[in-house]
């Protein structure tokens, strides 16, 4: 009998349990529908008017492709005594805005009987940029694809300037990724982007203007004009006149430049190898063994890069870099090192004066002693944040670049897209005043249209640009 009343306790036990655990349940469901409610309804909110804009056609783009083709990369190493020519349009995978509006295009690069060797993203509106970003590896392509292959129904969406995802579902089941660029695997960030919803808004719209109408004429008349074998010409006017339109645009020649560290020119700045025999153009944050620091630790990354070249570049100094190999084991150990003297936020190290003065700070200890160039973002032009950057080029050293494009971290995954430093090794100026910048960025080189780069910096909430001597 005291078995069998033990045993039907028990039973009323596990029984009530269950109801309780049950309910709680259901009421976990119910509030996960309704944030998921919440975040789908703060995610139809991201509007732009690029849904607005005349579209390019295909041949325009591949044009344009061309142009960049036949001026920027002809001063990259990669593309040295290559045949580079943009991909059949039924390779390109075209990009969104999270509105669905398709805006740009992922562009492959091939080399003639050689297959894909990079990217170039290019504008698809005719007054927006024209490009946005290069790259000379497949993998974001490659990523790209896959993942379209395995959600027919999913689209790329790009995050400009710099930034790839996918979105996948509609309503409620509405999910927004980011590709990780080192690893290339996604990442959801769904959650944060609904809390961001008026960042996201504003960062497609700063993409259409007049002047980028303008200068993507310009462009469309030189390809036309390189196609013909003519040299380029310095405004639209001409143009403008064979259609009869009279209105003269105050886009002028400019003096081409190339300005570039020492050991750019060869594909090198810090040539970091792994046991594999893999070489890297300089660090990646991805490397730190901390998630933490995987999530906030760019800025340091960028101080590992430029502590490292310049302890090659002259043995004044030597000391700042404490290894004598830049092995990808030996420059992560430094990446933490700078990230001890930088301390990021949880969010990233987001003051530019800060990070400048916390390195001088370091290298004095190493017996360096240096002066920091701090220029901001919000406060100089255009033309001057340009001049700054050449400046310290011209003297062989790499340039810091934070850009506090609306950036935020979602604090329960660490994940996020925003702002970024880099390190910027080169700058490009064509006579059409189409500038570029080639930047370390991921352990890898990127090329990024200074335009696009610009805007998106000087519309955000900070940024700006170091370098030290």
């Amino acid at each position: 009998m005291k078995r069998t009343l033990a045993s039907l306790l028990a039973a009323v036990f596990l029984l009530t349990a269950g109801m309780s655990v049950s309910a709680e349940d259901g009421k976990d469901r119910m509030e996960a529908a309704g944030e998921r409610e919440q975040i789908a309804a703060r995610l139809d909110t991201i509007t732009s008017d690029l849904w607005e804009a005349a579209a390019l056609d295909e041949a325009q783009i591949s044009a344009l492709a061309e142009y960049q083709i036949g001026t920027y990369m002809q001063t990259e190493s990669f593309a040295q005594g290559k045949d580079i020519v943009p991909g059949d349009e039924s390779t390109w995978v075209p990009l969104y805005d999270l509105e669905g509006t398709h805006f740009a295009d992922l562009v492959p690069l091939v080399e003639v009987g050689n297959g894909e060797v990079g990217f170039i993203t290019m504008g698809a509106i005719a007054d927006g940029f024209s490009q946005y970003m290069m790259g000379w590896s497949t993998e974001l392509l490659d990523a790209c694809r896959k993942a379209l292959e395995e959600d027919p129904q999913a689209q790329a969406v790009f995050f400009p300037p710099m930034e790839y995802g996918l979105q996948s579902g509609t309503g409620v089941n509405r999910r927004i990724y980011q590709f990780n660029m080192s690893d290339y695997s996604l990442e959801d960030i769904t959650g944060a982007v609904a809390e961001h919803a008026e960042d996201f808004a504003r960062q497609y719209q700063i993409i259409r203007s007049p002047e980028h109408e303008e200068k993507t004429e310009l462009a469309l008349a030189n390809a036309e004009r390189m196609e013909m074998g003519l040299a380029p010409q310095a405004t639209l006017q001409a143009a403008k006149a064979r259609s009869g339109q009279a209105q003269a645009f105050s886009l002028a020649a400019v003096t081409k430049e190339d300005v570039r560290l020492n050991n750019e020119a060869e594909g090198k700045f810090v040539p970091v190898y792994d046991e594999k025999g893999d070489t890297f153009y300089g660090g990646d944050q991805n490397w730190y063994t901390e998630n933490g620091r995987v999530s906030n630790g760019c800025g340091p990354v960028a101080a590992a890069n430029v502590m490292c070249y310049m302890s090659s570049s002259s043995n004044i100094y030597k000391e700042l870099y404490p290894y004598t190999t830049v092995s990808k084991t030996m420059l992560t150990k430094f990446m933490d090192t700078m990230y001890d003297v930088i301390k990021p936020l949880p969010f990233g190290a987001t003051d530019h004066s800060n990070f400048a003065s916390k390195l001088t700070a370091w290298a004095r200890k190493q017996g360096v002693s240096l002066t920091s160039h701090v220029y901001s973002a919000q406060t100089y032009s255009n033309i001057a944040a340009r001049d700054a950057i050449k400046k310290g080029l011209r003297k062989d050293k790499p340039v810091a670049a934070l850009n506090l494009k609306f950036g935020y971290q979602d604090p329960k995954k660490g994940t996020g897209v925003g702002w970024h430093w880099v390190t910027i090794t080169k700058y490009f100026q064509a006579t059409d005043d189409t500038r570029w910048i080639a930047v370390s960025s991921w352990g890898e080189r990127y090329g990024l249209f200074w335009d696009a780069y610009w805007e998106a910096c000087r519309d955000s909430i900070g940024g700006g640009y170091v370098w030290f001597e």
